[in-house]
């Protein structure tokens, strides 16, 4: 089976109910295409540096590298500059990356645009997500400009019609391939992308 590791979006990481009833229908729908996954949490209100947090999640995919021939990490929303930000730091060719509708740079907005970085990470103050700010800054700055072409290859980012989240200009990596799915919203998109997980999984291979 190909192994998925899954990387949650803005969050705590612990999904509450509704989640975990959509997550154990999604897994099990992937199971019967030959597909296992793992749900590495990911708490994005921690208070841990973006550092800690990037070392954790490399050594856990290392673990998942010395027992399968195969890894893909999927990361949802938030997750999805970590996804990359992972692979950049293993450099693994058995490594491979699905980003589902994540922001994964920095983009100048048109004025009146308000999905600015800093706006989704600190939008509750109650709640700062400095390691999710962090993360797609590092991204853009650090991890992206380090991928060579065979790593890009393995690279696939999804993007649904429109997204009144994450704007599309910060979705995409130049020289990596865009997977489009019909739907709008980002919750809808996210949904349809995991169904078509399986075909874009193909893709990669």
């Amino acid at each position: 089976m190909i192994r998925v590791l899954y990387f949650n979006g803005l969050g705590t990481g612990k999904p509450r109910r509704p989640e975990k009833l959509a997550m154990r229908v999604f897994f099990r729908y992937l199971g019967r295409h030959g597909i296992s996954v793992r749900h590495i949490p990911v708490d994005w209100y921690a208070k841990e540096p973006f550092s800690e947090l990037l070392d954790h999640m490399i050594a856990a995919v290392r673990d998942e590298l010395a027992t399968h021939a195969e890894v893909v990490l999927c990361g949802v929303s938030a997750g999805g500059s970590l996804a990359v930000n992972v692979q950049a730091g293993l450099r693994n060719k058995k490594l491979s990356v699905v980003v589902l509708c994540g922001p994964l740079r920095i983009a100048q907005l048109s004025w009146w645009d308000r999905r600015t970085l800093e706006r989704i990470a600190f939008r509750d103050p109650n709640r700062p997500s400095q390691c999710f700010f962090d993360s797609v800054t590092y991204c853009d700055t650090t991890a992206i400009p380090t991928l060579n072409h065979d790593e890009k290859r393995r690279i696939v980012t999804v993007q649904q019609w429109s997204d009144t989240v994450v704007p599309r200009q910060t979705m995409g990596i130049p020289g990596v391939k865009v997977f489009r799915v019909p739907g709008m919203g980002h919750t809808l998109g996210i949904g349809i992308g995991i169904l078509y997980l399986p075909t874009i999984i193909r893709v990669l291979r």
